[in-house]
């Protein structure tokens, strides 16, 4: 039985000037999403890697809206280079 974490505490991070500030929700949840699908071998479901993650629904979706308009993004860049 899988038990999920209602209160993820964001980690801490020093930006460029120096000032002690918290990680942006979105761009942790991109981080923890990747971090999974990296040390994943095998294939997962996305109902195993939301429940992996420890992300709400909304915080999971958003994410994963943002990896893929990413890799868009990159992908046209390349098209746009050659």
């Amino acid at each position: 039985m899988r038990v999920k974490d209602t209160h993820i505490d964001l980690p801490i991070t020093v930006n460029a000037e120096g000032l002690i500030c918290p990680v942006d929700p979105l761009e942790y949840a991109k981080g923890r999403i990747r971090q999974i699908l990296a040390n994943n071998k095998e294939a997962i479901t996305q109902e195993e890697l939301m429940a992996r993650s420890g992300l709400s629904q909304n915080a999971f979706d958003a994410a994963c809206r943002a990896i893929q308009e990413e890799a868009g993004d990159v992908q046209a860049d390349q098209k746009t280079a050659v």
